[in-house]
């Protein structure tokens, strides 16, 4: 399974479903894609699509969610 998801400087977001290694678009999930749009933000997750790699995926999206929420309020890195 894999799902790559926008979200455009507008606040509009977009996500869809690709093969694996993303060479057959397999479905729209959500919104509408713009292209030449800004991205503001953007996400690409993938997985054995199985119990496990379902169980994994969910460990690494939680660890990403609190790196995100540690960097809140910290300036950039130059």
């Amino acid at each position: 399974m894999r799902i790559v998801m926008n979200q455009y400087a507008d606040g509009k977001e977009f996500a869809a479903e690709t093969a694996t290694d993303g060479s057959v678009w397999l479905r729209d999930l959500m919104g509408q894609r713009e292209t030449g749009a800004r991205i503001s933000a953007y996400v690409e997750l993938a997985c054995d699509d199985t119990e496990k790699g379902l169980e994994r995926l969910a460990e690494s999206l939680d660890y990403l969610l609190q790196e995100v929420r540690n960097r809140r309020g910290q300036p950039a890195a130059i």
